[in-house]
């Protein structure tokens, strides 16, 4: 349950942002075991990396700034992607270092459709 649901006012767009920084808050708060450090804090940085890009969507959507929005279109991804793949990778490595079945991927934004939407 996200921050969208008591702040009902808000455009969509602002309830997505909402709901990003609702997510990276609960993940912060709870410390990662220290096999698993490597893995937080990359997938820490894909939420933080994350959370600017919605913010400087909000941002440019509520100002008209198309340049802006177009000029993310370019790069505003690629730090997200390489951090959840790192994630990724580092799930696998502990999932190895227990001999366990990894059971699901994290996937790239690009994987499964632009942060941007076009």
């Amino acid at each position: 349950m996200g921050l969208g649901r008591w702040l009902p006012e808000l455009t969509r767009g602002e309830r997505t942002a909402a709901d990003a920084l609702s997510s990276f808050l609960v993940f912060r708060a709870l410390p990662p075991p220290q096999q698993c450090s490597k893995l937080a804090a990359a997938y820490g940085q894909a939420l933080t990396s994350y959370v600017a890009v919605m913010n400087n969507i909000q941002v440019a959507m509520k100002t008209g700034d198309l340049s802006a929005l177009l000029q993310m279109r370019g790069g505003a991804q690629g730090n997200v992607d390489r951090m959840l793949k790192l994630s990724d990778s580092e799930l696998e490595a502990v999932c190895k270092t227990y001999d366990i079945t990894k059971q699901f991927d994290i996937v790239t934004d690009s994987d499964v459709g632009s942060i941007l939407g076009f």
